[in-house]
């Protein structure tokens, strides 16, 4: 798999090539016909804009996107050629970039944004009183790029657990499965404590 990143941003391009054979950081100005052919995935987070001369003929089945507005992307042209063009975290609060609704119709896939009234609420709840917990518990010194990264991937393998029924009902839903509309734990899961405190140590 070939992704290419627009932004120099560490995190993204880390978790970039953990799942990618190969992973290419291209400044949006740099964003090319002859570039994108043969990537599998594109991650914007700036304004380059995806319009059908850029993607047309090339094998590039999704886009992520972390911009304000969908204005840069050809999202007609991505629908007709079948791909999945974004799986967005608009993480303004309370209003994100986008709202659900409007991201639901331009075709978005995935959205996740900081609000618990839509699917997949990314809050930092979920996170760091665990990771914190878990340094306490062995005495460490510092909070590293490998705690946190333990950390969401144990979140991610609990995503595709089974819900239990308080959480579902703490949520008001009769039920909960790893799809487009859920792809974290909820913040209020009693399991994330003993799910990511053991992880990230």
């Amino acid at each position: 798999m070939k992704i290419i990143i627009d932004d120099k941003i560490p995190y993204i391009k880390e978790a970039a090539e953990k799942i990618a054979d190969e992973a290419i950081y291209a400044p949006g100005k740099d964003f090319t016909r002859e570039l994108v052919q043969d990537a599998d995935a594109l991650i914007i987070r700036t304004r380059t804009h995806c319009n059908r001369e850029l993607l047309e003929g090339s094998k590039v089945k999704f886009i992520a996107t972390a911009t304000i507005g969908f204005d840069h992307i050809d999202t007609e042209y991505c629908k007709q050629a079948g791909i999945e063009w974004a799986n967005v975290l608009a993480m303004a609060n309370p209003n994100p970039e986008i709202m659900y609704d409007e991201a639901m119709a331009a075709g978005v896939k995935v959205m996740g944004t900081g609000r618990s009234d839509f699917p997949n609420q990314i809050n930092n709840v979920s996170g760091f009183p665990y990771i914190f917990r878990g340094a306490l518990d062995v005495e460490a010194t510092e909070i590293n790029e490998a705690m946190k990264i333990a950390a969401a991937e144990a979140l991610a393998a609990l995503a595709k657990e089974p819900v239990p029924a308080e959480v579902c009902s703490a949520y008001n839903v009769d039920s909960l499965e790893y799809g487009f509309d859920y792809i974290i734990p909820k913040p209020l899961d009693p399991r994330i404590l003993t799910c990511i405190t053991p992880a990230g140590v």
